[in-house]
């Protein structure tokens, strides 16, 4: 047998292998993503809806940073990619009691002001980049979409208490806000 052969017939063995593997991690988020109500949704309502759900997470863990959505489970890792222009932050006001935190794991952290409203306003340079009342989740958190590669300012308010705190929205910046304390 010829070299060429021998080469020719390495090279199609490898990609054969290459495609069933990358067959088996598709059919394997597919099935995840499936299991968990995440199927036909984009990047961002799946951080939306993990957010929103109470979920058991010894079977889904799930967190975001400035470029990912990650879902793990016992068996994997799924790492998908956010939106290069988008930037997920999720806060959690407080009066007494929270927690550090860098990146926010939408299934396992917990705020302490849970199902309660707050007037939000994000600004950049005199620039609004969100503005509105909210209500956070059972988990005590709200989260915000933003443009990606900003510096800002968030301002928090409830009544008579109110907290700012200095954001970023680079790829390396922190997705979990927990300083936020109301006074």
């Amino acid at each position: 047998m010829k070299w060429s052969t021998i080469f020719g017939l390495m090279a199609v063995f490898g990609v054969t292998i290459v495609a069933i593997l990358f067959a088996a991690f598709d059919r394997s988020t597919e099935d995840v993503l499936a299991k968990h109500g995440l199927d036909g949704m984009e990047i961002s309502e799946m951080v939306e809806h993990l957010e929103a759900t109470t979920l058991d997470s010894e079977e889904l863990v799930a967190a975001v940073d400035g470029e990912k959505l990650y879902l793990v489970t016992e068996k994997e890792t799924i790492k998908l990619p956010i939106e290069n222009d988008m930037f997920y932050l999720s806060f959690a006001p407080y009066r007494i009691a929270t927690h550090p935190c860098a990146t926010h794991n939408l299934t396992t952290c917990q705020g302490e002001l849970t199902n309660e409203p707050f007037e939000v306003l994000v600004e950049s340079e005199g620039e609004i980049l969100f503005e509105g009342t909210v209500t956070t989740r059972d988990n005590g958190f709200k989260g915000i979409w933003l443009d990606r590669d900003r510096e800002a300012t968030i301002h928090v308010s409830q009544g008579e208490y109110e907290a700012s705190a200095t954001i970023t929205t680079y790829a390396d910046s922190p997705t979990c806000l927990t300083t936020l304390r109301l006074e």
